[in-house]
């Protein structure tokens, strides 16, 4: 994130449209792992009967906000500024306030730290009046019920590294699956928005 900030200046400033373009690709490169793992991050924070809603809130607000900018762009200014303004300013703000925020108690109880994970649902429960948290995690019961469903004998837990993971035939398939349908729907989505100056 402080990578696309710095970038985002760069573009405020500059007036050379061969340092323009690679800023831009480079800006590009950012917002992907800046929006995906900013979404995976705060739907993380949700509790489970509100995380398709507000998921599916932010990406309608997402789309809105870029077909008004497109809709600015093409009949009130031609000018970027007033946008880049509000970028930088988002991105400060944001980078600022995400030295603050706590690890994800979902990732923190997937990796078996259940006595961290505990410490940051407490910081929750109390920022949110509810008090301190003191339930305990499914896993750290004495005893859980057998599944009901046959697992896959072929997926393992894993310990984190990349062969490892691409190992797994089920794992290879889900990621090539995701990234195929993440090409194809940024593709619609970006050229949806490079249409859009034309209407």
């Amino acid at each position: 994130m402080w990578a696309e900030l710095v970038l985002f200046i760069v573009l405020f400033f500059c007036t050379n449209i061969y340092l323009a373009l690679p800023t831009m690709f480079l800006v590009g490169i950012c917002a992907t792992g800046r929006a995906t793992i900013g979404f995976v991050y705060f739907v993380e924070f949700l509790p489970e009967d509100k995380k398709s809603y507000y998921g599916t809130l932010v990406n309608v607000i997402e789309g809105l906000t870029l077909i008004a900018v497109s809709l600015i762009l093409a009949y009130a200014t031609k000018s970027t500024a007033p946008f880049l303004i509000y970028a930088i300013t988002c991105h400060l703000v944001v980078n600022i306030v995400s030295l603050f925020v706590p690890e994800s108690p979902s990732f923190l109880a997937g990796k078996k730290r259940y006595a961290e994970a505990r410490k940051v649902l407490d910081q929750i429960s109390t920022f949110n009046g509810y008090g301190p948290y003191t339930s305990k995690f499914k896993a750290e019961l004495p005893y859980m019920a057998p599944s009901p469903v046959s697992p896959n004998t072929e997926v393992v837990e894993l310990t984190g590294s990349l062969k490892e993971f691409l190992s797994v035939r089920t794992y290879l398939i889900n990621l090539i699956v995701m990234i195929g349908v993440w090409v194809v729907s940024s593709f619609d989505y970006y050229m949806i928005s490079f249409e859009l100056k034309y209407i």
